[in-house]
């Protein structure tokens, strides 16, 4: 990876790992933390860590560093499997539910390629929820997507999709008590399946 300014490596204690360390008040730290820190006007919070852009681990040009945040334990755990089924659904093509995202050209940006990009973007992922395109033709990143509770994703169902099926026009959550589902299965039918085919198949 290029830089428009060199590595500025630290020449003084070199740790085991390789990274330079300083001393301050006695207690020692690493020296492109603080660098860093001195960048960002502000201490890191303990679920903050700063990485290098760089191959040069003793480097600490400000420049050369990014923040990544880590996530409360329970909360990662959740938006990890989130991400990770996302991925499968996308780019996987002999997963079962392909068809319905990567199939039909559903894509993820860039960005989301790094699980812990995904999840600065998203935020911690509340009990209950699972991650919702708003446009359910649009693509998973920054602005398509929140953490939504199966009532909140058949709202959001209700305000926009509505379908037709033998002659009647209902949203899904009306759908959902005609047939006796969970709202939740009629969302997931018209992700996978579009609109027009959702409720194939169902009967009351």
């Amino acid at each position: 990876m290029s830089h428009e300014s060199p590595c500025i490596k630290w020449t003084g204690l070199i740790d085991r790992d390789g990274y330079g360390r300083d001393q301050i008040d006695g207690m020692s730290y690493r020296v492109h933390r603080l660098a860093f820190e001195k960048k960002l006007g502000r201490k890191l919070l303990p679920n903050e860590w700063v990485l290098h852009s760089c191959s040069a681990r003793s480097c600490f040009n400000p420049d050369h560093l990014r923040l990544n945040v880590r996530m409360v334990l329970t909360n990662e755990h959740a938006a990890y499997q989130s991400w990770r089924a996302m991925r499968k659904r996308c780019q996987c093509a002999d997963h079962k539910d392909y068809p319905g995202y990567g199939g039909r050209g559903i894509s993820i940006c860039k960005e989301w390629e790094d699980f812990w990009t995904f999840a600065r973007d998203m935020g911690p992922r509340p009990k209950g929820t699972s991650i919702d395109r708003i446009d359910n033709n649009g693509n998973y990143e920054p602005g398509n997507c929140r953490w939504a509770t199966p009532f909140e994703q058949a709202r959001n169902t209700r305000s926009s999709r509505m379908i037709t099926h033998d002659g009647k026009t209902l949203c899904a959550a009306d759908w959902a008590r005609h047939f006796g589902v969970d709202a939740t299965a009629i969302h997931y039918r018209i992700k996978r399946y579009g609109l027009e085919n959702a409720l194939k198949g169902l009967s009351k």
